[in-house]
């Protein structure tokens, strides 16, 4: 029986070297790593469904991904508003207690000149009696 020749193993290039967070930067033990072919010689499952899978799912997430963009965008402008809404009130409130305390003002005026108008009507009428 011919003897085989025994293979040394060679040394992998760094850059070669599949990286993990669980293997430190050291190669995958050969039943981790994945070979291209048709199926998954376990599942039967075609490599071309799960690309498809995937690719639906990465459109998937793009779409939500935008959605929520848009939502928070949404969101974002309807605070701005109830802020804007929130400082007009407030300005209009001060207007309104400066108006309400000039309405005052002019009111108790008005009454002192009806008074000294009464006043001087009954100091009138007396003279003209």
């Amino acid at each position: 029986m011919p003897q085989r020749a025994q293979v040394q193993p060679q040394e992998i290039p760094p850059e070669r070297v599949r990286r993990h967070s669980t293997t430190d930067g050291r190669e995958f033990p050969p039943e981790r790593v994945r070979r291209h072919s048709t199926t998954d010689d376990r599942s039967g499952i075609l490599v071309e469904e799960l690309t498809g899978r995937c690719r639906s799912l990465t459109q998937e997430r793009d779409i939500l991904w935008e959605r929520l963009r848009q939502q928070t965008k949404r969101e974002a402008h309807i605070e701005q508003l109830v802020h804007d809404l929130q400082t007009r009130l407030a300005k209009l409130k001060v207007l309104s207690d400066h108006r309400q305390n000039r309405y005052e003002q002019l009111l108790e005026a008005y009454q002192q000149l009806k008074d000294v108008t009464d006043a001087e009507l009954a100091a009138q009428e007396e003279l003209d009696v």
